[in-house]
């Protein structure tokens, strides 16, 4: 499979789903004991790379790329976050995995959350790195006057027509680098880590190979494993099936993922989770704080 960004274009391995999907994924190291890696919403495994040996003097590190991202395919649109737990499901069997711990980031989060609540017996950590909320991402409806209001859209069809939807895929479609460095530095990359270091640059070229985008979005509003309707679906509760211990690393300063989401997470896990909130970091967390959240992930899965 080749991409056309040549810099995404090395390294990488694939497997060849059940489901028809073709996965990317990334990895080095060879210890029994394994970390998993689930990037960003717009990323891909690349964006964790130069991370992985901070972990593989103790780790079998495994970073894919979801489905729709990076270097995987898009055969079947996304209709719900549980098509991306399936895809890793069936990856880490493919690849023999029965108990690893499991990092998710954004939309990545999510993916994890579900994973360690539909299969507990897979999971002996679980890390969220700025985690969409129990009860998903929100896309909002705007008034006749183009004002976000406070009301979730409800449908696929309103999704696509949502004026941040619209612009995102335009981006995609255009290939327009500057645009998306824009959506970059002023969202997800908005900390004090700034905007010139390798992982933003990374980051520019993944959010372009990006196929499933509004689907994804969709997914992300639908998504509710909370005990509350969230105003579109209601709550499955099966947050409650989460049985590994948990880790929260979140950016106070988080404008995709506000900081409260992470504090409502906390109270709906209770004992089970820990949470770091950090000062001055956005949604790009790892850029923001980078020898202080690996540490967190290093002292936490060590244990």
């Amino acid at each position: 499979m080749e991409t056309e960004n040549t810099a995404l274009q090395h390294d990488f391995k694939t497997l060849d789903l059940p489901n028809g999907e073709t996965i990317a994924y990334r990895e080095a190291g060879d210890s029994s004991k394994v970390l998993v890696l689930l990037h960003c919403f717009g990323g891909s495994s690349i964006l964790f790379k130069n991370y992985f040996s901070k972990f593989t003097d103790k780790f079998r590190v495994i970073a894919f790329d979801l489905r729709g991202h990076g270097n995987s395919s898009f055969k079947t649109k996304i209709s719900k976050i549980e098509d991306l737990v399936e895809d890793v499901k069936q990856s880490v069997d493919l690849l023999g995995l029965t108990k690893f711990s499991i990092l998710g980031w954004s939309v990545g989060g999510g993916v994890t959350l579900k994973f360690a609540a539909d299969y507990p017996d897979y999971v002996e950590n679980v890390i969220l790195l700025s985690p969409i909320g129990a009860q998903g991402s929100p896309t909002f409806r705007v008034d006749e006057n183009g004002v976000q209001t406070n009301e979730r859209v409800q449908t696929e069809e309103e999704i696509f027509k949502a004026p941040f939807v619209q612009f995102m895929l335009g981006v995609i479609d255009q290939q327009d680098k500057a645009k998306a460095r824009g959506v970059l530095t002023n969202a997800f990359y908005s900390g004090k880590g700034g905007h010139d270091s390798e992982i933003v640059k990374l980051n520019e070229d993944t959010f372009l190979l990006c196929k499933c985008n509004g689907y994804l979005n969709n997914a992300m509003n639908k998504f509710n494993i909370s005990h509350e309707n969230n105003g579109v679906t209601d709550g499955t509760g099966e947050i409650k099936h989460v049985q590994a211990p948990v880790l929260i690393l979140h950016g106070k300063n988080d404008i995709i993922v506000p900081y409260s989401e992470a504090e409502k997470l906390k109270a709906l896990l209770q004992e089970k989770a820990e949470l770091k909130g950090f000062d001055g970091a956005g949604h790009g967390l790892i850029n923001d704080y980078p020898e202080e959240v690996i540490n967190s992930i290093r002292d936490f899965i060590s244990k």
